[in-house]
Formats: structure tokens, C-alpha cells, sequence
């Protein structure tokens, strides 16, 4: 048998291959793994949950800019800014995470009745996050770090992955003072408080005829103004220190840092005297008594 001809090919002899380069995981691993780390947190379905509830917002937006609101719905929308907001900065940061007071009972479970308004989660998670921040503020430990820049320390740092630490004496500090009252709160927070926050709102707005624009806009959008005043205090209240401030407390204070907003003190009632906050995060009160728009501190002063 005569042998056959060879193949003609165009690239004979031929070249030698690069070997293939390992690449790391792929787009769809990566994801998965991102997804596993944010579940392992605890934090996935607040991730899922923020943006899915801003559409709710929109859609109340759209209802007040074509005007199918009508005026009651609006006050009530208005009424329940203040209602919510206290429930953030004299109940989960004033009282729960720094302890800078002493409730009644009664107060604190008008406090969490607040809080749950405003729908920021569970209470114990609040306070220890607000822990860490006081105890690595504007550093890489701080879990809303300034210095990664203002849409980070806004609103982006509650889809990162990362976790933090906090030293045991701090844990155990706001832990263990912690009442019943807020683990009860902790323990059904995941419906008890969008029912407060637009399930309430609905019910109220529903006596003149009005449920669909008290869940929308008394609900779902002062829900989301609410949530974007307390982020302002991380994204507003800290940053490059403004010279010749003249509300600063610490004037010879320079860098990224805790600092005076008036309209962070105005919006989130009485929260953006940050740099005394920060020197004494103790005090009850925001500021001292030079110009204090500092609506929680009124109210524990009124409730003694």
C-alpha cells in the first residue's frame, strides 16, 4: 500500500500554542460569591429591599407631581417625618446606642413605635453599627468610611460585603443594656415595622378615602426622605473641614472628619452638630448651648 499524501494545511509545521492563562472565577461565581458574603452578614435582604422600596417612593413622587394627593395625605406625610426621625436620632442613636439617657418605660416604647416608622431595621443592628463607626471614624474600620467618598459613606456602604469588627467592651456596652422592648422589636422587626411604615399610614389615610396615596407618599416616599437625612449624616455631617466655620466646635480640626451641616441639623433634627457629637458622644444633647436645632434633646427635656 503506497502511503498517503499528507494533509496540505496552511500553518504546517505547526506553531506553537500559547498556553492558556488561568483566569480567576468567573462573572457568575463572582456574583454568587458576593451574594453568599452579603447573606452571611445578614445584610442581602436589605440590599434586595432598598431599591425595590425606592420604586415605591418614585411611584408616590409621580402621584404628588400630578396631583393625586390630596391635602390631608400631604400633612399626614409631613406629620409622620418628624414622628419617624425621632424615633432614629433620640431612640436608636441617643438612647440605644450611646445611652446618653434614661427612658421610662412608656417613652421608650414610644420610641420604638418611632423607630419602627422610620423602618431602618433591627435596633441592635443600628446601634453596633453606629458603635463601630464612633470607634474607627473616617478610617478603613469605619463601616461607612468617609474617606471612600461621599456616594460610599451615603448610601453605598450597605451593599458592601465587608465585615467589621467591634471590641468586646463596646459590644458588650450596648448589647447588654439593651431592653425587652427592643428585643421584641429585633425579634418581628422584618413585618412589624413595614407595617408601621406603610401599612399604618395606609389605614390612617383610608378615613378620607386616600389608602393608595398614604402607602405611597405618607408611606413609601417619607419613608425614603427619611432614610436619605439619616445617610446624610455620614455623607453631609463628615468630610473636609470648612475653615472659619463659625458653628464648628473644634475650630483648629482639619481633614476628613465629623463637621457642622446646618441643613443636616435642620432635616434629621438636631444631628448635624457632628464634630461635638463626636468629641462627647455622651451627652444627650447634639451640641452645646452656642445655636442647638436640636429637636431630640428637647424632647427628652420635655418628658423629664
Amino acid at each position: 500500500m503506497e502511503p498517503q499524501p499528507r494533509p496540505l494545511r496552511h500553518d504546517w509545521p505547526p506553531a506553537m500554542r500559547p498556553k492558556k492563562k488561568k483566569h480567576g472565577p468567573g462573572a457568575v461565581r463572582r456574583m454568587m460569591s458576593y451574594v453568599w458574603q452579603m447573606w452571611s452578614n445578614g445584610i442581602l435582604l436589605q440590599a434586595l429591599g432598598l431599591p425595590l422600596r425606592h420604586l415605591l417612593a418614585i411611584y408616590g413622587l409621580r402621584l404628588c407631581c400630578t396631583g393625586q394627593v390630596p391635602w390631608r395625605t400631604g400633612l399626614l406625610a409631613v406629620a409622620l417625618w418628624p414622628f419617624s426621625g425621632l424615633g432614629v436620632t433620640a431612640g436608636a442613636h441617643r438612647l440605644w446606642t450611646h445611652h446618653s439617657y434614661v427612658a421610662s418605660s412608656a417613652m421608650e416604647a414610644l420610641l420604638m413605635v418611632m423607630f419602627s416608622m422610620a423602618d431602618q431595621g433591627p435596633i441592635e443592628g443600628w446601634a453596633l453599627t453606629h458603635a463601630m463607626h464612633h470607634a474607627a471614624s473616617d478610617t478603613r474600620f469605619d463601616p461607612h468610611d468617609r474617606n471612600a467618598g461621599f456616594w460610599y459613606a451615603h448610601v453605598g456602604w450597605l451593599f458592601s460585603a465587608m465585615k467589621f469588627r467591634l471590641a468586646t467592651r463596646e459590644y458588650r456596652r450596648v448589647v447588654d443594656r439593651l431592653s425587652p422592648i427592643v428585643k421584641f422589636h429585633d425579634s418581628c422587626s422584618i413585618w412589624w415595622d413595614p407595617l408601621w411604615s406603610h401599612g399604618v399610614p395606609a389605614a390612617l389615610a383610608a378615613l378620607w378615602g386616600d389608602p393608595r396615596g398614604g402607602f405611597f407618599v405618607a408611606g413609601a416616599l417619607r419613608w425614603m426622605i427619611v432614610q436619605h437625612i439619616t445617610f446624610a449624616v455620614n455623607s453631609m455631617a463628615h468630610g473636609d473641614q470648612e475653615e472659619g466655620n463659625a458653628y464648628a466646635f473644634d475650630q483648629d480640626s482639619s481633614g476628613i472628619g465629623p463637621k457642622v451641616s446646618l441643613l443636616v441639623s435642620l432635616l434629621a433634627l438636631g444631628e448635624g452638630w457632628h464634630d461635638y457629637h463626636h468629641i462627647f458622644p455622651w451627652d444627650y444633647a447634639a451640641a452645646d448651648a452656642q445655636l442647638n436645632l436640636d429637636e431630640a434633646a428637647a424632647l427628652w427635656s420635655s418628658s423629664r
